[in-house]
Order: structure tokens, then sequence, then C-alpha cells
């Protein structure tokens, strides 16, 4: 793949862990996804562990090097799309703020090039205001950020958040 030019966008850790997750790991912050597009709990309901606990970042780190070291390779871009088709479970700015923290610091963890790679999907839903999203992007270096604005053609992302702030987006 790199060989002719394509440059890789590794997957990073996104928080759903097994069903079997929040009783073998009790002291770790859990939380649970809603029944998604009208599928029932057996389908979806999922936990997720939360960015902001310290065992997020274990989980993470683990994960990502492990990738890397499978792969052989990083080209420095991670994806990881969090509250995609969902809201977090709070709303607070500093909590906001303190989720992408959270990824971006398990990806400078394993790689300090890391560069986040995200949708910018999410910014549709009605939960997304202005300082909500300014708050989720703040904590993530500039550089360090590429935004996806899919769906751009209809409706754009970009212009409803002064280009997201100063960061990267396509």
């Amino acid at each position: 793949m790199t060989d002719i030019g394509i440059i890789p966008v590794l997957p990073a850790f996104t928080d759903f862990m097994p069903q079997t997750a929040p009783k073998r790991f009790p002291s770790a912050k859990f939380y649970y996804s809603s029944n998604w597009a009208g599928f029932g709990c057996n389908e979806s309901c999922l936990p997720y562990l939360d960015p902001t606990d310290p065992f997020f970042q274990t989980v993470g780190v683990q994960l990502l090097t492990e990738t890397i070291n499978s792969l052989n390779l990083t080209s420095h871009y991670y994806a990881c799309d969090l509250c995609n088709e969902m809201d977090p479970p709070f709303s607070e700015l500093d909590y906001l703020a303190d989720v992408n923290a959270g990824i971006i610091r398990v990806m400078q963890t394993v790689d300090p090039n890391a560069v986040l790679v995200m949708q910018a999907w999410l910014f549709l839903s009605g939960f997304w205001k202005t300082d909500r999203v300014k708050s989720y992007l703040s904590k993530v270096p500039i550089g360090h950020l590429i935004l996806l604005d899919l769906f751009s053609e209809a409706a754009p992302q970009y212009s409803c958040f002064e280009s997201f702030y100063g960061h990267y987006y396509i």
C-alpha cells in the first residue's frame, strides 16, 4: 500500500468493549450506548469505556501499540470516531474537552507525531451546539486533528463551526 503512495489511516481504540467488560473491570467507568437505529439491545446497547477514565488510556495504548507492531508500519494518522450517531453521556464543556484530550493522549503516548482523523458527521446532531463543538475540539493541538466533513456537499459543518476553530478539515 505505501509502495504505491497510499497513506493508511490506522484504527485507534474507539471505546466500545465486550458485554462482559464492566463486570470484569468494575473499577473502570463504563456507559451503555442507546439502542441504535431501532435495533434492540441484543444487537446494540454496547458498553463503552469513558475516555476520561485511566483504564481507557491503558486499553487504548495497548491496542494501538499492538496494531502498529502487527502491521509493522505507521503513517502517524489514526482514526477514532466517538459519539458518532449517539450523544455523549454528559454535556458539560469540560467533560467534552477531556474526551478528545483522552483520545489524542493515547495516540501521542504511542506516537508523538500522531494525528487524529475523525468524522465531522456527529456534528449534524442537534446535541452539538457551537460551544460544545469548540470545547470538544479544544484540547487537541492544532496540526494534530483532521476532520472529515462528510456530507458537506449538502450540509457542510465547517461553515457552522468557524472552520473547526483552526483544525484541518477535508
